[in-house]
């Protein structure tokens, strides 16, 4: 079997200025990496999302925290045919367990130069910014948003949300939280263990009606007996198309843990939308089910 060209170019673009995390690693680390890629460009990126020049067939490295791997694929998705994206964390990281990435920077640059990659599902979430506008946000991980963390709420303005699966009302009424994942949902620091969503071809979505069910340890419980379920308490449910509208309230939208704005949401599953880098890319031919892991993972050693 003819093996894939493997391609030549190497950027990266380190989050410098996020987190003094990124800057004792970058400080710590740039000889190595510069040595492990020579001729490779380096572009100092920010949350501002200024665009760099990036050509395609490049392997792109991010280093920085899982923002910056939201904010890459968001300022770069006419390229997400045409280059392979790396991460490297320089802290904690869901991205650590959800792909089973290396916590050893020698054991990330010996994956990379490998290039084995997977194609990797993106949520497309249409909302309203923070500004009010129309927007268009790319998801890797999570959207979450909780009526019960907000300050303005009073019992005259109780928010009504009308949830639709595939354009069928499946629910109206009140709520408490809702949120769609393809990773690891992390709520109150439990984690709701499930499939890892990367590869399939729907993604979670789960909705908390009654307050009854806020407590976490029961819907763990609830969860891990029942794959679907849809009733007046609790909404959980696999959809590739889903449209949420909510009225007399201004929920915010979280996304990656980035707030993104506020209703109304379309989630939307872009199948394989993007490349990366990853030892799963080795497994996919022994098994196709992968466990998202619940327990803490270890920051990358510096």
């Amino acid at each position: 079997m003819k093996q894939p060209e493997l391609y030549q170019n190497y950027t990266f673009l380190v989050y410098l200025n996020q987190s003094k995390e990124t800057q004792l690693f970058w400080n710590k680390n740039k000889a190595i990496l510069s040595n492990a890629f020579p001729h490779s460009k380096v572009y100092y990126a920010d949350s501002t999302q200024t665009y760099y020049p990036i050509e395609a067939k490049t392997v792109v490295i991010i280093i920085g925290e899982d923002s910056s791997f939201h904010y890459t694929i968001n300022q770069y998705k006419d390229l997400w045919k045409q280059v392979i994206f790396a991460f490297i964390p320089v802290t904690t990281s869901r991205l650590i367990s959800r792909f089973s990435l290396p916590t050893q920077l020698n054991d990330h640059i010996t994956l990379i130069k490998k290039q084995n990659h997977l194609f990797i599902n993106i949520l497309q979430c249409n909302h309203i910014d923070t500004k009010g506008f129309n927007r268009q946000t790319f998801v890797y991980n999570d959207v979450y948003f909780n009526r019960l963390h907000q300050t303005d709420r009073t019992i005259q303005n109780k928010p009504i949300l009308s949830t639709f699966s595939k354009e069928e009302q499946i629910y109206q009424g009140e709520y408490c939280w809702g949120g769609a994942f393809l990773g690891d949902s992390l709520i109150a620091n439990l984690a709701l263990t499930h499939t890892n969503y990367f590869h399939y071809n729907q993604f979670l979505y789960i909705q908390v009606n009654k307050k009854s069910f806020c407590d976490y340890l029961k819907l763990h419980t609830i969860l891990k007996k029942q794959k679907t379920i849809q009733n007046q308490n609790l909404l959980c449910l696999t959809s590739n198309f889903m449209s949420l509208y909510e009225t007399r309230a201004n929920t915010l939208i979280y996304a990656d843990d980035i707030l993104i704005g506020t209703f109304p949401l379309t989630l939307r599953l872009m199948k394989q939308a993007c490349r990366l880098i990853t030892p799963f890319a080795a497994e996919t031919k022994k098994t196709r089910v992968y466990r998202s892991k619940s327990v803490p993972v270890s920051a990358i050693s510096k």
